[in-house]
Order: C-alpha cells, then structure tokens, then sequence
C-alpha cells in the first residue's frame, strides 16, 4: 500500500470521493492504514465526517484543499478520512474522546491519535491558522514528550470505556403508569410553549420525543401541536419540495443547515401520521405526504431503496438552492404576491443573508389553499431550474428502515393507497434482498450490491425489527412477522453481551478499545437499545411469545434509574416503560374483517397490533390484551370500547 497518495478514488462513499483531489494523503479506514502509522511512528489525523455537512465543505476549503496545510499533514501524520455514515462505530470512538477532551460534539469530527489508533485530542471545525497550530503542537509533543502523549491517551481510554459500561443490572420493580405519566409531565415542561421542540439553540426535530408523546392513548396537547405547527411553518421544512432539513441554526425554525437526511424524514413521517390520526389536521397530512413526495421523486432508487442525504450547499452556497432573491418573490404576478405575504415573511433585505427563507414566523394552522397552490407553482418550477444540491448515494439499512416504518404507519393512519402500499412492499423486499443473509440470520449495514460490505450494527437491525412489524400490519402480510422472529433471535445471537441484558452496539469487541460499546441514551435518532427492546415487546405481543417480552422487561429493568433520572433524553425508554406498564393491544381478525380492523387502528386512543388470525370467523375479530383474550366480535365497538377502559 502506497500511503503517499491520496487513495480516496478507490473508495465508493460520496463523502470519501469529494476529498478525492485534496493534496492531502487521504487513506480511508483499515488496519492497514493503522499498521503503516505504526510501522513510521506517526501519529494518525482521523477527520470524520458526512457528504451533506455544510462545515466539512468549509474546513476542506480552507484546510484540506489547502497546499500548506496539506504539506504539514503529510509530512508529520497519516492520514485518514472516515464517512460516519457507513462506519458509525468509529465516529461513536473519537466523538466520546471529543466530548472527553473539548466538551463539544459535532462535524466535521477531527482527533489526533497514537499509531495505534488510541486518541489523545478531538474536536470539531478548526479554521487554517488554528488547524496548523494543533497539528505543530502535537507532533512537537510527540518527538519531544512521547511518554506524556501515551500517558493522555490510556487517561483518555479510561474515559471511554467507562462511557461504554452498561447500566447495573435493576432489580426494582417496573414503575407504575401514574410514575410514567410523572416522567412525560417533566419531558413536557422542557418543550418550549411558544415555539416548540426542546428549548435549546440549535432546535433539532428529535421526532423520538415527539413519538413519545404520540403513540400513547393521550391526545395532541398544546406544546406538541405547537411544535409541529411551528416546524411545519418553519424554514427547516421545504414548502416546495416536501421533506424537512437535519435542524434549525436558530430557536425559531428559520434557518436551517440545509442538508436532508433520510433518518430525519423517516422519523418525521411517523410523527405527522400518528398526529394525523389524533387530530385529522390537513396540515399534518401536508407535511407529510409532503415528505413522501420528496422521498419517492428525489431519493427513492429503481428497486425501491433510498439514499441517504442531500447536500447543503449548491453552487458553493449554504441553501442556494432553497432560498430566494427578495426581488425574485417581489416579481410574482401582483395576486400570487399577495398570496404569499398572507402567510410568509417577505423583508426587501431578506431573512438569511440578503436572500429569503420561506418561513411564516406567526405559524400555519391550516394547509396550503388554492391561492398558495398557485404561486407554489410557479415558485418550484423557477427552482427546478436551479443547480440541484449532490445527493449522497448511500443506501443504509437503519435509515431505510426507519423511512419504511414512517410509511407503513402513515398507510395505517391514511388509509394509504395501492401506489404507496406498492412502494412499502419494494423497499422492504430490498432491504429484504440486499441486505439480509441467511433467512435473516446475517445483516449487512450497507447492501450486498453496494461492492464494500460493511456488517449492521444494533441500529440498523433494531430499526429493521420495527420496520416489519409496522409493514406486517400495513400490508397485511404475515410473512414479514415470521422474518421479524428470525430477525429478533439474529439480534440476541450477534449482540449479547456476557453481562447484562442490554445489547452491544457491535458484534465484536471495539479494536482500539477492546470494549463492547452501547448507548442508552436518545438522540436524533433512538438508541439502539430501546429500539431493540420496542421491537421484541411488539413482535412478542403479536406473535403470543413471552420470551421477547420478558426480554424487553429485563432491558426497561436494567435502564430503570437512568431513565428515571432523565426522562427526556430516554424518551424511547419512557415509551416502552408505558407500554409494559399498559401492555399494547393485540386484534387478531379474520379474512374478511381487515376494513373493520383497520378503522378499530385508527379511532382507538391506544392503537393495536394487527394481526390477520386463521382460525377466527371471516367476520370475527378477538381483542387481546397481555395474556388475555376477550370473546370474539363481529362488530368494533365493544372492541374499541375494551381499549379505552
């Protein structure tokens, strides 16, 4: 291996290829990159990052396209690019060694690491001078002070394999629901009452939150509507294209990074379906037939799939194309214009940077009329015109997984049509495809097709688990329940840990840690751990097995004292605690009684788990909860009336 070349042109990762031409010596992540850092005694520059990030562009335009600094890398450091979204162990390392060491997470993600791989400093965008500045003082401690470097780097790995232990095992019992309902009053006070969302800059969608308050027998409540009015109104939502970006630079949804990634709208896409269902709001079908349409139009593959992300930048500017010349909106035929400030701020000197974000600060309470129909029009037709943002071409499992779960509950809110059910059922049998190995028993984060196969990690096939319970139930199909049972033991086989009931993030040992990794904790996208757990008390309530509830019992009992302490940040957790707490409901139906089971989905304040049963009447439908089943019905009200008590 040639390590005094940049090597990326051999990699497929959209973001790996865009630092293809740096003149820096760019390896990608391997052993042997590791090895050639030890063989030189160099120190490693591990630079992570994703193809959507609007600061990785910044800091490859000044640093790494830079000659100078490329100069200073190559001649003192290996180096090593890392796209996180295919390796999001690696990135998971150097974060903890970042928050460890700066206090501060976030992309691009930049550490300075022993040969061996072991950080010792990590931190996130550097401007040149500063950039230059770290690199000259860590190799002057490496030739001068070696024993000082080595000694913070087993300081620093003693933080992180303590950041990896699992929770003790609990032994308390599980809390009550008024317990429960004590935590999601706490969660609620922290959303802000005027804008929405957690009350902090930047404002991130955390659509986990949101389910947690959705997917429970309450109704919509103020500060939840709020927010999803306010998001809906907001500049972090394409009014013209659907679909939403990753989060607000601001507290009042105006102006975003404007990348959009697929896990974001996936997420979303369930939220605005099950506030649809509590409140049948067009509004909330708006939003999100609007990210369906962008889905399908501008990430959707041949066979199904989605890519991962859209850039945010184009023609070398942050939201180029998202936003607008004050004057270009100005010039709209005198009705459309008029249409348009109704409900959007229009400002001669713009919102963003001299240029307009469409945003309505007092919030939409209502869908687009005709009126705004008509100059949406003609705005997206001017914007088709426009160079188009890159799209990262990845198709990831957990992402895919996650979209594919928004549709199928948005079918079962929406009465979905035979279009969009077609849709669901590709994607599923593609990730089904390419993804899966075995009848299930072996899972690939990136396809088969892809030609670098990288393993799945606990989220990807935690969020597949989820994914096909909602599509056995909104396809009708139980072929995709007896996948989830070999899909449910594939986790348990992969990802136990000796210790514990909680699960590892990996299927193996960390290489530079040696420690099995989890994180409790939610964040933009859940925890592994208590999708996982969500998952096995689905499928083990519809299929009648209570090893996978008992399992996910033992997982909320372990995670008991972390939840309890902060609620908000284990809002997966909280969920799945209300649902042990008031076991989900099972509808078992016949042949002919899906119409009937499907309106029972939707009226119910809890909402059921559907599954189609051989040996009741065609008519009949049977209601069970936890272990009970009450007599069978032709009719949905005693149905509906045994779920509210």
């Amino acid at each position: 291996m040639d390590w005094k070349q940049n090597l990326l042109h051999l990699e497929q990762s959209p973001y790996l290829l865009q630092h293809k031409d740096n003149p820096v010596w760019w390896q990608a992540w391997s052993l042997e990159s590791l090895s050639i850092a030890q063989q030189n005694n160099r120190l490693l520059i591990i630079s992570i990052g994703y193809s959507a990030c609007h600061w990785c562009h910044v800091m490859e335009h000044e640093s790494f396209a830079d000659q100078e600094v490329a100069a200073v890398m190559n001649a003192r450091y290996v180096c090593i690019k890392v796209d996180r979204e295919e390796r999001p162990d690696i990135d998971h390392r150097y974060m903890q060694a970042a928050m460890l060491t700066s206090r501060q997470g976030g992309w691009p993600l930049n550490a300075i690491a022993l040969p061996d791989g072991r950080p010792v400093f990590a931190g996130t965008y550097f401007p040149k001078e500063r950039w230059l500045v770290i690199l000259n003082h860590f190799h002057r401690m490496w030739v001068e002070q070696p024993d000082k470097m080595i000694e913070a780097a087993e300081h620093l790995m003693q933080g992180m394999v303590r950041l990896d232990a699992p929770p003790q095992a609990g032994t308390n019992p599980l809390p009550s629901l008024d317990a429960i309902h004590a935590w999601k009053q706490q969660m609620y006070e922290k959303l802000d009452p005027e804008w929405g969302g957690p009350d902090r800059v930047p404002r991130f969608p955390m659509p986990a939150i949101a389910l947690c308050f959705l997917a429970d027998e309450q109704g919509l409540g103020n500060r939840i509507h709020t927010w999803l009015m306010r998001m809906v109104a907001g500049g972090i939502h394409d009014h013209l294209g659907g679909g939403f970006a990753r989060y607000s630079t601001d507290g009042e949804w105006l102006a975003p990074h404007f990348e959009k990634m697929l896990y974001d709208n996936g997420q979303l896409l369930e939220v605005f379906a099950l506030a649809y269902k509590k409140d049948p709001n067009p509004l909330w079908k708006w939003a999100a037939e609007g990210i369906l349409s962008w889905a399908n139009r501008e990430m959707r593959t041949p066979d199904g799939r989605f890519m991962a992300a859209l850039d945010a930048d184009s023609e070398g500017e942050e939201g180029r194309f998202y936003t607008w010349p004050p004057e270009e909106i100005k010039a709209l035929p005198s009705e459309a214009f008029e249409a348009f400030t109704r409900h959007y701020e229009w400002v001669p000197q713009g919102n963003f940077e001299g240029r307009l974000i469409l945003w309505n600060p007092k919030g939409r309470e209502h869908a687009p009329d005709q009126a705004d129909l008509a100059w949406m029009k003609l705005l997206w037709q001017k914007r088709e015109q426009r160079p188009r943002p890159a799209t990262d071409h990845k198709i990831l499992l957990s992402w895919n997984a996650l979209m594919a779960r928004g549709m199928a509950v948005w079918a079962l809110s929406s009465g979905a049509d035979k279009k969009q059910l077609e849709h669901l059922n590709a994607c599923m049998e593609a990730l089904w495809q390419h993804h899966a190995q075995s009848e299930g028993k072996q899972w690939w984060r990136l396809g088969k097709d892809h030609g670098r196969v990288i393993p799945a990690f606990l989220e990807d096939v935690a969020a597949m688990g989820l994914a096909m319970t909602a599509t056995a139930q909104a396809l009708n199909k139980p072929l995709w329940w007896q996948r989830a049972q070999n899909l449910a033991q594939s986790i348990i086989n992969t990802f136990s840990m000796p210790e514990g009931t909680l699960l590892s993030d990996l299927s193996e040992p960390d290489p530079i840690t040696g420690s099995r990794p989890l994180e409790t904790g939610d964040n933009v996208i859940p925890s592994a751990n208590s999708m996982a757990a969500r998952f096995f008390l689905e499928l083990g309530h519809a299929c009648g097995q209570t090893r996978w509830i008992e399992r996910a019992e033992a997982m909320a009992q372990a995670m008991h004292e972390r939840v309890k302490t902060d609620p908000f940040w284990h809002s997966g957790w909280v969920l799945l605690f209300e649902h042990l707490a008031r076991p989900v409901p099972v509808l078992k139906y016949g042949a002919e009684a899906r119409e009937k089971a499907m309106e029972i989905w939707k009226e119910a304040p809890l909402s059921p788990l559907l599954v189609q049963e051989s040996s009741l009447e065609p008519e009949q439908m049977m209601l069970c909860i936890g272990t009970q089943c009450l007599m069978p019905e032709t009719s949905k009200v005693p149905i509906l009336a045994a779920i509210a008590r």
